[in-house]
């Protein structure tokens, strides 16, 4: 299924030159808010012991991910399966990136986020799962969350709004042009 939110790019880079262009225009949307995830361009599948805590990761469809949102797991009240205490105010705690061009102070957790999922996800997955990760940039509306300082910002926790903050989702066919 065609959705417009999905964008796909060659790289990391490409990834940042598509939103400079998109959303650093005469009608800037910047600041933007970005985070570096693994997606699945088919089924979901299982990145083991892919979080800090040692956690199982599930990784989703990149059309769910952009449908819903998020790449959290939610229940059908709206809160973070693996985090339910991560929710404020109708909103759910997430990290990200501020990003408005240039050299923003945290946006160098975005491509290390992004080549720590690529190699935990070269260890761990079978060739045919990795044929199907893709890192994906998702890109949030500034306008549409609440910023909680530093790497942390709060997306709605109800859905048509949540689906509105984000934007876009980059898909990488590579971390790094060659």
């Amino acid at each position: 299924m065609f959705n417009p939110k999905i964008i796909e790019t060659c790289c990391y880079r490409g990834a940042l030159d598509l939103i400079d262009h998109k959303f650093g225009s005469r009608f800037s949307m910047f600041p933007v808010y970005l985070r570096g995830i693994a997606a699945s361009r088919g089924e979901p599948f299982i990145i083991p012991e892919l979080t800090e805590a040692g956690n199982d990761a599930r990784i989703r469809n990149i059309n769910d991910i952009v449908e819903a949102g998020t790449e959290l797991e939610l229940s059908p009240e709206g809160l973070p399966l693996d985090r339910p205490e991560d929710v404020i105010g109708g909103h759910i705690i997430t990290r990200v990136a501020s990003y408005s061009g240039g050299n923003n102070a945290y946006l160098m957790f975005i491509p290390t986020a992004l080549r720590n999922l690529a190699r935990k996800a070269d260890e761990k997955l079978s060739s045919k799962e990795l044929s199907r990760l893709a890192l994906t940039v998702l890109v949030y509306d500034s306008r549409k969350v609440f910023p909680l300082g530093g790497v942390k910002i709060a997306i709605p926790q109800e859905i048509e709004t949540r689906r509105e903050a984000l934007l876009r989702a980059y898909v990488l066919t590579n971390l790094y042009c060659k």
